[in-house]
């Protein structure tokens, strides 16, 4: 919209330190500006995810921190591989921001099934904020070129529901990739959907070009409890490079 302003960017290095254990370490910054307003959100920070593979065992730890503000959050998942199928899946995170906001905490417990080349998973969680209690469902498909993810939850006597849907094409000879991303909430009033189109270019020396639009339906709406809102309609252009290394 002619009264937001997003600005947002990423840099992010995958490692692999040992034959068992995958790294991503990165920093990332966020800013949405109301010219109208003079109001600005913004946000940055350092982020680490460690991935230790030792099957049937995967254990996953991410780690979140704002030196600027002093927030920080921090998650651990535990999968366990039943059989080439079945994985059961566990896990907890805490989240401190400043003084003047609680601390959340959340627990994980699920299911996937990952037959037939795609993948079906069913999680229940629950949130804690400020006394504040959420229970819910979270489902979530993908198949070979589209993936979608729908969350139900109770808090407070109200249900909310939330999701996105992802779909993906290749075009003629792969020079490119088609996307598409549905997404909305179902949070008192009123409800909101909107969408992102883009189409990204085929991978050159490592190099690839995307650009589309992001809320092609102009569904402005601040989440609940966030600071942040999806802002007007808006034009996406970014450049990627990916290092590609002979060894693994």
């Amino acid at each position: 919209g002619v009264d937001q302003e997003m600005q947002n960017g990423f840099v992010v290095a995958h490692l692999a330190p040992l034959p068992n254990l995958r790294m991503k370490i990165g920093g990332d910054y966020y800013r949405l500006g109301n010219h109208l307003q003079r109001e600005n959100a913004e946000d940055q920070g350092l982020f680490m995810a460690l991935l230790h593979q030792n099957r049937p065992v995967f254990i996953e730890l991410q780690l979140r921190l704002d030196p600027f503000t002093d927030q920080w959050g921090g998650t651990s998942l535990l999968t366990w591989q039943v059989d080439p199928d079945w994985q059961l899946i566990a896990g907890i995170g805490r989240a401190q921001s400043d003084e003047r906001q609680p601390v959340l905490r959340q627990i994980d417990l699920g299911v996937r099934w990952t037959g037939l080349e795609q993948s079906f998973e069913l999680m229940t969680f629950a949130r804690e904020t400020a006394g504040n209690q959420i229970l819910g469902i979270r489902t979530y498909a993908r198949g070979t070129w589209w993936k979608a993810v729908l969350y139900t939850a109770t808090s407070q006597s109200r249900v909310l529901s939330w999701g996105r849907i992802h779909a993906m094409a290749a075009g003629p000879f792969n020079l490119f990739t088609l996307g598409s991303e549905l997404y909305g909430m179902k949070h008192g009033f009123p409800a909101w959907i909107s969408m992102n189109l883009w189409v990204q270019s085929r991978e050159f020396q490592g190099v690839s070009l995307r650009i589309g639009i992001n809320n092609l339906l102009d569904g402005t709406y601040t989440y609940p409890s966030s600071r942040f809102s999806e802002p007007g309609r808006s034009f996406l252009f970014s450049l990627s490079y990916r290092h590609n290394s002979s060894s693994q």
